[in-house]
């Protein structure tokens, strides 16, 4: 991870913080000319920069989600469960390792599960979030959403909607929820990833429960339920339900 962050491709947009400010614009897009996104669909070197360091920012989460998630994960054994923007499939491998029954899928863009590893009890499938997401059971999706500013995280999660086989289905988040007061020792650790993301992407940010909250009702989900994960930073699990 420290790789990935202390690389001149990542550090040059803090450096257009100002300019961003003053002109309005991406940080990122003013030091390079394209978004992170564009970045990684067209620099190969850069794109295995940016898995390698997602998979190694997942690594001190991974057990924390597994843990304090078991219960309802035992209760999805026997279904299928797709893990969108699920990168190389760190994630998946885990649940699945940990809950042999689950079936995975590990979706992500086509270059990314290209080069992703074979992992036992994951199949690999490349596609557009923004356009559709493969039918499953349930949907998870783990540091996804804060890339992206509430309208393209709408399209995303009404596309995990629409694949979610059954009604009784859900769509599980796990990412950053600030406390507005703060949260300990590690909030400066949150604030320095929230202004990383702010750097790299479109509007992207970490969210307060209340605006998690807003934004899952506009996207039409009918309950929320929140599970505080044991991690660094105020990770949580984000159960939204279609009903």
């Amino acid at each position: 991870m420290f790789l990935t962050l202390s690389d001149p491709l990542i550090t040059k947009p803090w450096y257009e913080f100002s300019r961003s400010i003053k002109e309005g614009g991406m940080p990122f897009v003013k030091a390079h000319g394209m978004s992170v996104w564009e970045m990684a669909s067209k620099n190969k070197e850069f794109n295995n920069l940016f898995n390698v360091g997602m998979t190694a920012a997942t690594k001190p989460t991974l057990d924390a989600v597994i843990k304090g998630y078991k219960d309802e994960f035992s209760k999805l054994e026997g279904t299928l469960l797709v893990d969108v923007g699920g990168g190389t499939g760190s994630l998946m491998a885990e649940i699945v390792e940990a809950y042999p029954k689950i079936k995975g899928i590990n979706f992500d863009l086509p270059p990314t599960v290209a080069n992703a590893p074979q992992h036992s009890g994951v199949t690999h499938v490349g596609g557009d979030m923004f356009m559709e997401i493969p039918s499953a059971n349930n949907v998870i999706i783990k540091s996804v959403l804060h890339n992206w500013a509430d309208k393209e995280c709408l399209t995303i999660l009404k596309n995990c909607q629409k694949a979610v086989s059954q009604k009784k289905g859900k769509v599980i988040i796990v990412d950053i929820v600030l406390h507005p007061n703060g949260h300990g020792i590690f909030d400066d650790a949150t604030i320095a990833l929230d202004l990383l993301i702010m750097a790299n992407t479109d509007g992207g940010k970490e969210r307060t429960e209340d605006e998690w909250k807003k934004l899952l009702k506009e996207a039409g989900f009918a309950r929320v339920k929140f599970i505080p994960l044991q991690t660094i930073m105020s990770f949580s699990v984000i159960e939204a339900f279609l009903q």
